[in-house]
């Protein structure tokens, strides 16, 4: 009887939970151990928070290792001697030397159709550019980021009603889907994968604070998009008399109000705020108020005395 190939698994967020979940659903590879981030401390009490991945490996009894730096435990992984090293949006780099170890290599399940969107926020990026496509991407990898010669594609589409959180979801399970479904054809040292071309690459680098603020200077389509890339966390953000709101959902109107000037409020109903952009007018209809709960649509209109000819800025 053959003995089963032993695999390294990297990854930290619920879209690397659901590939080892699909690697460890296969019953054909032993997991020698997982590497996950350290813990985080969340909220004003810092509370410790594990990641999806630890998390999925305390419930599954299987060994674990949370370096500050992967380089750490570099010895630990050269004496495990694995066949293949599998990685889903660990959060560092590897370093040449690991890289090296496997007799399969280093393989990444990375969240775009590379070359569009290196790093780490490809999701987001995707909504927030408008793309109308997205999918997961297996590849070989390199010292450079998810630069790699790509095996594997899977596409799905990203519908005009997807946010951050639904796009998270079909993007997890499709993770898992190709991870199920592919993982036997990675043990092959004949595999080959096609290069990228460097003159298509683009990235999603991790959301900074300031791409979070919205520009009502900019059209009410890249708004649109901006706020439901972002939604519902970390939330795009604006500020109204020097405080900040969130808005976590927004839809788009043909209406376009000439008297005003982007940023301004037109208008407070049921249905929410309208606000001008630099071409249509856009409607608001959820946000969140500096220390408030989220507030909808006729909660949004009781708020409106508030609101009444203000500008968000």
């Amino acid at each position: 009887m053959d003995t089963k190939k032993k695999v390294i698994f990297c990854g930290t967020p619920k879209i690397g939970a659901e590939a080892l979940r699909a690697l460890f659903d296969t019953n054909k590879y032993e997991i020698l151990f997982v590497i996950t981030q350290p813990d985080k401390l969340v909220g004003r009490k810092k509370e410790i928070v594990f990641s999806p991945v630890k998390n999925f490996c305390l419930e599954n009894n299987i060994k674990f290792f949370q370096p500050v730096k992967i380089s750490d435990i570099q010895n630990e992984i050269i004496e495990a001697k694995p066949d293949l090293i599998l990685t889903c949006a660990y959060g560092q780099f590897i370093n040449t030397k690991i890289l090296e170890v496997p007799k399969y290599k280093c393989i990444n399940i990375h969240a775009s159709l590379l070359p569009k969107y290196r790093g780490g926020a490809p999701i987001h990026w995707s909504i927030i550019n408008g793309e109308k496509e997205t999918g997961i991407s297996i590849m070989f990898m390199e010292k450079a980021m998810d630069s790699g010669d790509v095996i594997y594609v899977e596409k799905i589409d990203i519908e005009d009603s997807d946010n951050l959180a639904t796009l998270f979801t079909k993007m997890e399970e499709l993770a898992y889907k190709v991870v199920y479904n592919q993982i036997d054809t990675l043990f092959d040292l004949n595999l080959v994968g096609e290069k990228q071309d460097e003159s298509k690459v683009t990235f999603g680098y991790n959301i900074k604070r300031e791409d979070e603020k919205i520009n009502w200077n900019s059209s009410s389509k890249n708004i649109h998009n901006l706020i439901r890339g972002l939604s519902p966390k970390p939330g795009s953000f604006t500020t109204l008399d020097n405080k900040i709101v969130k808005v976590l959902n927004s839809k788009l109107t043909q209406d376009t109000t000439l008297d005003k000037e982007p940023g301004d409020i037109i208008s407070i109903t049921r249905e929410g705020i309208l606000i001008k952009t630099l071409d249509n007018d856009l409607l608001l209809n959820e946000i969140q108020f500096e220390g408030k709960n989220i507030i909808k649509e006729n909660d949004i209109f009781n708020s409106k005395q508030k609101l009444f000819n203000k500008k968000f800025i």
